[in-house]
């Protein structure tokens, strides 16, 4: 049950009891027995709410969880881009070095296509 279901029904019983056109007596034993239900009702308030409180937490946890994953994929991509990175970086440096050391004082540098004429 919900608790606005649970309350709704237990507002609703003391609404017919008090307008229902019964003696005094029949009233009193009537509002008694709905007030000895009222710890049941409670309870079971108690119980709905702590099912949505388990339901909240449960996809609080499952969301916190998927965002915690995409970010570790996204740090392994971002780690790994750079390694690349580094690699290539590491691979022009060593042909502008290996071009350097090839070459004489009276050639220019050349580091592309458009310099061989």
């Amino acid at each position: 049950r919900s608790t606005q279901g649970v309350s709704s029904a237990a507002s609703d019983v003391y609404k017919r009891q008090l307008l229902a056109p019964r003696n005094g007596k029949a009233t009193r034993q009537i509002l008694k027995k709905s007030a000895e239900a009222i710890p049941e009702l409670a309870e079971d308030i108690s119980t709905s709410l702590q099912i949505q409180a388990d339901r909240l937490a449960q996809t609080a946890k499952t969301s916190w969880q998927s965002t915690l994953d995409r970010l570790g994929e996204a740090i392994v991509a971002g780690i790994e881009a750079s390694r690349q990175e580094h690699q290539t970086l590491d691979i022009k440096e060593h042909t502008i070095n290996n071009n350097n050391s090839n070459s004489t004082d009276d050639e220019p540098l050349t580091l592309g296509a458009e310099s061989r004429d």
